[in-house]
């Protein structure tokens, strides 16, 4: 699983899937927000495009609602490739992210209303080192991969870097895992 899409989290985010042996991340999990306006959210909805051979997302668009200006209806609020300055939503380039926003405060402040689907500034007029390193900690603290790690016995675990998912690491786009997965395998049965 390259990308895994959840919704109805209160906060815009997302979280890296990470490799139990190389600790590269390999996947990504994309949690957008919810129609309602609890924790003083906005309600919004996200709508991804993908490679049509790959079914990676190229991009993702949220839009917000902002419930002081409900005569506006629905509005654009950002791209995440765009805010967050990033060629593509690999995981390898989604996880760099997290260097950023613990050194560049003013990087920090903006993502951390739009995780809330605001631009006012209003729940985070600024931030301090401590939310800074709460932030790149979500990007950059993984799971799955050492969920299932953590769990022995379960039929994945044996197979998930024999078979592919450190060859997602790098190239997202440019490697085609079915044919190095195949080639992985032929080369076992020889063996």
């Amino acid at each position: 699983m390259r990308t895994q899409l959840y919704g109805h989290v209160h906060q815009e985010l997302y979280n890296p899937v990470i490799a139990r042996e190389s600790r590269k991340p390999v996947g990504i999990e994309h949690w957008s927000g919810s129609m309602t306006s609890h924790w003083e959210n906005n309600p919004s909805f996200r709508v991804y495009e993908l490679d049509e051979s790959t079914l990676v997302p190229v991009s993702a668009h949220t839009y917000f609602f902002d419930i002081k200006e409900p005569e506006k209806g629905f509005q654009h609020l950002y791209e995440m490739k765009e805010e967050f300055e990033v060629k593509n939503l690999s995981p390898s380039a989604l996880y760099q992210v997290g260097e950023r926003l613990q050194k560049d405060k003013e990087f920090a402040v903006e993502i951390s209303n739009i995780m809330y689907r605001r631009r006012d500034r209003e729940v985070f007029p600024t931030v301090d080192q401590l939310r800074m390193d709460e932030l790149r900690s979500t990007v950059q603290t993984g799971s799955l991969i050492e969920g299932v790690a953590a769990r022995p016995g379960l039929p994945f675990e044996a197979y998930a870097e024999d078979y592919g998912l450190e060859l997602l690491a790098g190239p997202y786009y440019d490697v085609d895992p079915s044919s190095q997965i195949a080639e992985m395998r032929n080369k076992e049965e020889k063996s």
